[in-house]
């Protein structure tokens, strides 16, 4: 049986790092014999963005005929700016004018082309971001006005991932993410907005025990922050903290 419970404090900060989503903390001692270890709590910025390189394009068919790519600029976007914002890209790529409007009410966008029919090709786009703006990733009919069959979802995450392989290593209780193991020891619930911060802490629901049998010698921490299609968290220079249990001889 484990004869000591201590606690890490884990604070990171992003700016000075040079991949903002893959740290490792260096603990000031080995700890011999590790029986367990889990999340008991964490405080992530949300700073992160929703629109970001390789969640940030679509493409159509415009009434010419050509076959475009609209680009996204990366960052994160209210009802009102992302209207903007999808008018200029779509009109930089285009032959054709656009009149673009939200509804406050079914929270759908409408998109109507000024000269005539177009297609929004779901089903061939790379680096999708139609979720975001109402649309799945298929083919449209050809129209000149088009409302978004879904909602739009301009914070797009409902969890986030902290990912450890060395945590993972020996460890005999790993969580099944889409049936898979993972080296994942947090789910961490998303329901802030931009510009908040998530202040999570361990439940029944979210963290993970990693179990050693026979005890693990525990000293440098590698941490990822991921996202739910498993792509790296890039912080923005913000900081994180964590705190883990462990339980050790």
């Amino acid at each position: 049986m484990p004869k000591h419970i201590n606690q890490l404090q884990i604070f990171i900060d992003s700016k000075n790092k040079s991949n903002p989503s893959n740290f490792t903390y260096g603990l000031t001692r080995v700890l011999l014999d590790v029986y367990s270890i889990e999340l008991e709590s964490c405080s992530i910025p949300i700073e992160f963005w929703a629109f970001r390189s390789g969640k940030n394009e679509f493409r159509i068919t415009d009434s010419g005929g050509s076959d475009i790519t609209v680009t996204i600029t990366p960052g994160n976007y209210t009802s009102t700016t992302i209207l903007t914002e999808l008018k200029t890209r779509l009109e930089v790529a285009s032959i054709d004018t656009y009149t673009i409007t939200h509804s406050d009410s079914t929270n759908k966008i409408t998109i109507v082309s000024s000269n005539a029919a177009f297609v929004i090709e779901g089903a061939t786009t790379t680096n999708s971001c139609l979720d975001l703006i109402g649309w799945p990733n298929l083919d449209t009919t050809a129209a000149a006005s088009k409302t978004g069959p879904n909602v739009i979802r301009l914070y797009d995450q409902q969890y986030l991932y902290l990912k450890s392989n060395e945590l993972a290593s020996n460890s005999y209780k790993r969580p099944l993410i889409n049936g898979i193991e993972k080296a994942i020891f947090a789910k961490i619930p998303i329901d802030q907005t931009y510009g908040s911060v998530v202040s999570w802490k361990s439940t029944l629901f979210g963290g993970v025990r990693l179990k050693y049998m026979g005890g693990k010698d525990l000293g440098d921490i590698d941490i990822q922050l991921l996202y739910e299609d498993e792509s790296e968290v890039d912080l923005n220079g913000a900081s994180i903290s964590l705190t883990l249990v462990v339980n050790y001889d």
